[in-house]
């Protein structure tokens, strides 16, 4: 394989790598959105229904926030 190829192919994952990124964090300010028991509830459900590998992280994200905003809310206490 030259090394034409392979900074090619290291050029084409890093640009694969830098999209997937950018949806991400474009997927965590989506979410970061729905702030209510009931909306995260909703979007819970429709994620746990869906087999789409999507939907995992979708999941996954709602986790991270929630736990981001028990550790926010509990500073808020402690400073408090």
């Amino acid at each position: 394989m030259s090394i034409t190829t392979l900074l090619s192919e290291s050029r084409d994952r890093r640009s694969v790598q830098r999209a997937h990124r950018a949806e991400h964090r474009a997927l965590v300010r989506e979410l970061s959105a729905y702030r209510t028991p009931n909306d995260r509830l909703e979007i819970e459900v429709i994620a746990g229904r869906s087999e789409d590998p999507a939907a995992a992280e979708v999941l996954d994200i709602l986790d991270q926030l929630s736990m981001d905003r028990e550790v926010q809310f509990a500073a808020l206490r402690l400073s408090a």
